[in-house]
């Protein structure tokens, strides 16, 4: 299970982006019932530590959209988001977890970079 895989990396060496922190609490408030909360998501939060968007990763977000337009694969509006965690986990030399795939791997084609399901691998 998930919860596994984060005590077995240990909560103080994982970061959370701040986009994936919205991206959850969005989540939460659309779904006021369920496993996903806003209370856990501030818990949840509460343990790791955030990445944040410095000027690194914009001059990465540049290069890697272009790459990805000069390629014929553009990500549209949604995959910004997915662009700029991306480049914070290169720019931090980090593994990028993620259970969404689908832009990540088009990233890697780009420019690679370690990523992992750990949602697939429980």
């Amino acid at each position: 299970m998930l919860l596994g895989q984060f005590q077995a990396a240990g909560y103080e060496n994982l970061l959370l982006s701040r986009i994936t922190h919205a991206e959850l609490m969005t989540l939460a408030l659309r779904k006021k019932s369920g496993k996903i909360t806003v209370e856990t998501v501030r818990r949840f939060s509460g343990l790791l530590g955030f990445a944040d968007v410095g000027a690194p990763v914009w001059d990465l977000f540049s290069l890697i959209k272009a790459r990805l337009l000069s390629t014929g694969t553009p990500l549209g509006d949604s995959g910004n988001l997915d662009i700029l965690q991306a480049g914070i986990a290169i720019t931090r030399g980090l593994v990028l977890v993620t259970h969404n795939r689908t832009h990540f791997e088009a990233i890697q084609k780009v420019l690679p970079f370690p990523l992992e399901d750990w949602a697939r691998e429980a």
